[in-house]
């Protein structure tokens, strides 16, 4: 195995395939459309399962990558405990265990759960037939008037990751073993995911009935949050490898 490969965990890189998967699969989800209430009640909680999941999932392992490389590099002590790869897995098991619950009590409480709703197309709200007939559209959205605190709790546990992993790397941003600081990447994949999620929690929020845009919008980001985590995770070490194998 190569030196610049093996220092980066390959293990657990392993998760954040999975993780991206996740997300991809949520871009399917959210431009997918049903036409039935109790169909679309379910699939509006399944959607942020899966997005919640994957998004955790790929974060934690950055974050505990980053722990592991400032535990060693800021930790003042002399006598210093190996970071194996299965400490970093009970970290990252720990970060998404806090996300499952949250999703577990919003979900299991009815007054949170989201719930689809009918109302009328506002992109579409009138379309006549060639007999002349006029007909009103109408579509199903997910209801958040009883849900803001649980999705601001989700969301809000998803940014205090990104703002300790943005702690961690900017102090381990002077490390010069190569391989092993991913800090640069971090510190990318940190800014523009906190543009990304904004963008989803205004297109959450404010664009549900808008449901072409609201799934062009969320569609995209979720393209880009995967291929963030697959792209600047990976490709920096392919690249190494390649112009220098040794």
């Amino acid at each position: 195995k190569r030196k610049v490969v093996k220092l980066t965990s390959p293990n657990l890189n392993y998760l954040i395939i999975v993780g991206s998967v996740l997300l991809y699969t949520c871009v399917y989800l959210y431009v997918y459309s049903v036409d039935s209430f109790s169909m679309e009640s379910f699939m509006c909680n399944f959607r942020v399962w899966v997005f919640s999941i994957g998004y955790t999932l790929c974060f934690a392992v950055i974050l505990s990558k980053t722990w592991r490389i400032y535990y060693i590099f800021n930790n003042p002590t002399a006598k210093k405990k190996t970071i194996t790869d299965w400490i970093l897995v009970v970290v990252i098991a720990i970060v998404v265990t806090i996300d499952l619950s949250i999703l577990f009590i919003g979900t299991a409480v009815p007054e949170s759960r989201l719930a689809a709703v009918n109302i009328l197309d506002a992109e579409h709200v009138i379309t006549i037939t060639s007999d002349g007939i006029r007909h009103e559209n109408h579509i199903y959205i997910c209801t958040r008037r009883q849900s803001v605190i649980w999705l601001g709790v989700s969301f809000a546990y998803k940014g205090s990751l990104q703002v300790i992993a943005m702690f961690m790397a900017f102090h381990t941003r002077r490390v010069k073993v190569k391989a092993l600081n991913d800090s640069k990447e971090i510190a990318a994949i940190i800014y523009i995911n906190s543009i990304m999620l904004a963008i989803l929690a205004v297109t959450e929020f404010a664009l549900q009935e808008y449901h072409d845009v609201y799934a062009a919008v969320f569609g995209l980001a979720l393209l880009i949050e995967a291929t963030l985590f697959l792209g600047l995770i990976f490709v920096p070490k392919m690249v190494s490898l390649y112009f220098d194998p040794n």
